[in-house]
């Protein structure tokens, strides 16, 4: 499929800076665990591999989750939400313009109790930027919150006429 706009919603310059702190002070915690083992006497050795490949595990996860950027992509008839970890594309959600009953700043947000599932394709908390869009599929109500550009905001309100 072709998109007429595409656009990769950055993360805060403090994420290197996290990472870096994270994986200090993982090592710290992990050096501490070593040390502890030291006083066992029996298994010491296998306490060691295993705290080692938890420690891979873990931290392989936690960065996977810091280093994942959202895509927003917009063709002539729908909305794609991507997740891009490494060199992976992963498709989250693919919403038909057609089916968008509405789009709004997040600030405006009403609470709607027939509302299935909210999807978040955002970093951390919502700001003032996000917005939400409501839309309706087999009869049932979804809604997704992103960050887009004023541009896309402008192209996504004039193709679904809202």
């Amino acid at each position: 499929m072709e998109y007429i706009i595409s656009e990769i919603l950055k993360r805060k310059k403090s994420a290197m800076t996290e990472m870096i702190v994270v994986g200090i002070l993982s090592v710290i915690i992990l050096n501490i665990f070593i040390t502890l083992t030291n006083n066992i006497e029996i298994y010491r050795n296998t306490i060691c591999v295993f705290l080692l490949i938890i420690y891979c595990l873990v931290m392989y996860f936690v960065f996977k989750r810091m280093l994942f950027v959202y895509s927003y992509n917009l063709g002539e008839d729908c909305i794609n939400f991507q997740k891009h970890i490494f060199k992976q594309n992963k498709n989250m959600l693919t919403v038909s313009l057609k089916n968008i009953k509405f789009i709004d700043k997040y600030d405006n947000i009403i609470t709607n109790s027939n509302v299935q599932k909210t999807y978040y394709f955002i970093y951390g908390f919502v700001d003032e930027d996000c917005y939400y869009c409501e839309y309706e599929t087999n009869n049932k109500i979804y809604r997704f919150v992103f960050k887009p550009s004023e541009r896309l905001i402008r192209i996504l309100e004039r193709k679904t006429g809202r």
